[in-house]
């Protein structure tokens, strides 16, 4: 299969996507990857979600970090529902984290749900994870599942938004998707950035000019994104 580039040797292609629930372009990026992982299959490549915090990347303080603090604490905002996510992986595995995050996606940023404790446990449920040991902040193990995986994603790779896609365990990009690909081209679009990420290294930053048209409709498209299928 074209589309991959073992370079770490272990069989698949290794890919880390990582998200915060709040961002509407990780949430529509996030349909397209999964997309691009189911048609390629899991004997090719190796999906894995991972959170970054933007709450913690906004932060004002460099000695203010969110994992501190409680969810419902002054500017944790994002906090609970990756605290929740940790929780799905811990409960489900990575597969039990997509579902999860695919299902409070829809219901946040298709449905306009907010990140509550009761919007997160309707998709817990519906997604087949346990979430509930997030609700209180009490588990310090969700604390450092959301730490290490920011601190990886800044520390290992220079992640700085969301969304951003990390090729084999080293060639990151940063992307905004709105909406996701269709299905019949989100292998195309996907070989596309692969291509500019592990191959073009001399390509450091790509930004689309935005008219006033094309900005308009951006904004409509986040205010009102399409339906997933159900």
């Amino acid at each position: 299969m074209s589309y991959i580039f073992d370079i770490n040797e272990t069989g698949k292609l290794e890919l880390d996507f990582y998200f915060d629930f709040l961002c509407p372009f990780s949430y529509q990026a996030s349909l397209w990857i999964q997309d691009v992982a189911d048609l390629m299959g899991t004997e090719y490549v190796d999906l894995r979600w991972r959170f970054i915090s933007l709450a913690q990347l906004n932060r004002k303080s460099p000695d203010w970090n969110v994992w501190e603090h409680k969810p419902d604490e002054e500017n944790t905002y994002g906090l609970l529902a990756l605290l929740a996510g940790a929780a799905a992986l811990k409960s489900s595995g990575m597969d039990g984290l997509g579902r999860f995050y695919r299902e409070l996606g829809r219901l946040h940023h298709e449905k306009k749900e907010p990140l509550t404790a009761e919007t997160i446990e309707i998709a817990a449920q519906a997604s087949g994870v346990h979430v509930a040991a997030a609700y209180d902040g009490s588990d310090p193990e969700l604390y450092e599942t959301v730490k290490q995986s920011h601190l990886d994603g800044v520390g290992k790779y220079g992640v700085f938004g969301t969304s951003t896609l990390v090729f084999e365990e080293k060639f990151g990009v940063y992307i905004k998707i709105m909406p996701t690909p269709p299905k019949d081209r989100a292998l195309d679009v996907f070989q596309h950035i692969q291509l500019l990420a592990m191959v073009e290294k001399n390509v450091y930053e790509v930004k689309r000019l935005m008219t006033a048209e094309s900005e308009a409709e951006l904004k409509e498209t986040i205010a009102n994104p399409p339906a997933t299928v159900q």
